[in-house]
């Protein structure tokens, strides 16, 4: 540069080598590109139709509200598969999150002995989940709205779905040129750990799989009032509760009547054991809820 000959040249560059080295050498000042991890590799012990493909038993049946239910109940069985649990563990950041439950249990500890709270001390399970959560929410998923323009990069908006090899995609056409973006609305766990974003449907799903791969007793939760949840057996109480991803919300059952005043009719839980209606505990307004559902006898 500048009229340097070759000997300027080859000086220039063995200073920055120098400098580069010194960075390498200092604890303190790694660059980010050496700190990344290693790419990871998303696989399965089988493709997604084969995961949760299992005979039917509503053959004879016409019900879209039943059917819905044993999709749902064939989708779950998806994280029981053991390959991919391993490819999700090298993507939580398990020690991190152990760290930080048992920086969180030892306050709360303290607590005890100010007596400052008086509710049992939750196990060191229990906190890790609450960091499990706040990490998936704040730093692992993205909460889709609109697609930004594919061409532009300008404003979407909604303008109608069809379905690509089984998958619901939703079509976003831009304001300003035109062209359509699509959003691949996935129920496969081996993309969702690729793409990491969507809507309450995708977080609950990708969530609810997390938990089976640190070992929680977690189940996959539809409400038929147009949301999905998990729920997570919690040792300590002796009893699920309710756990919203999507919010970061912990056992607040009730804030679906009430809060976003939701007019239920079913909930149920879909766990690789069984199928359970969980529609009571979800609600304190029993009787009017009777009325509502009718989608079944």
């Amino acid at each position: 540069r500048g009229g340097l000959g070759v000997i300027g040249k080859l000086k220039v560059f063995r200073d920055f080598i120098n400098k580069r080295l010194e960075v390498i050498k200092s604890p303190g000042a790694i660059p980010k590109v050496i700190k990344q991890n290693p790419i990871i590799r998303i696989v399965a012990d089988k493709p997604f139709s084969q995961r949760i493909a299992f005979p039917s038993v509503l053959n004879n049946i016409n019900n879209p509200f039943l059917l819905q239910l044993e999709n749902l109940s064939d989708s779950v069985m998806q994280y029981e598969d053991v390959t991919l649990q391993k490819s999700a563990l090298q993507i939580i950041p398990v020690e991190k999150l152990k760290l930080n439950a048992i920086e969180n249990m030892r306050r709360y500890q303290q607590l005890i002995k100010k007596k400052e709270v008086t509710e049992d001390e939750p196990s060191l399970d229990d906190f890790i989940l609450e960091e499990l959560a706040a990490w998936f929410k704040n730093d692992f998923f993205t909460w889709i709205n609109n697609m930004d323009c594919r061409v532009c990069k300008g404003e979407t908006r909604g303008s109608g779905s069809h379905i690509d090899g089984g998958v619901r995609v939703e079509e976003f056409t831009c304001d300003k040129c035109h062209a359509i973006t699509n959003f691949y609305r996935y129920n496969d766990i081996e993309k969702l750990l690729v793409t990491r974003s969507g809507r309450c449907g995708e977080f609950a799903n990708c969530f609810t799989f997390l938990c089976r791969c640190l070992g929680y007793d977690a189940r996959y939760i539809y409400s038929t009032s147009d949301h999905v949840w998990t729920e997570v057996f919690n040792h300590s109480k002796k009893r699920f509760i309710h756990v919203d991803p999507s919010e970061n919300v912990f056992d607040s059952p009730l804030m679906y009547e009430h809060g976003w005043k939701r007019k239920l009719e079913y909930v149920i839980a879909f766990a690789r054991d069984d199928v359970q209606d969980v529609t009571w505990r979800y609600s304190n307004q029993h009787e009017e809820l009777l009325k509502r559902r009718k989608m079944s006898s």
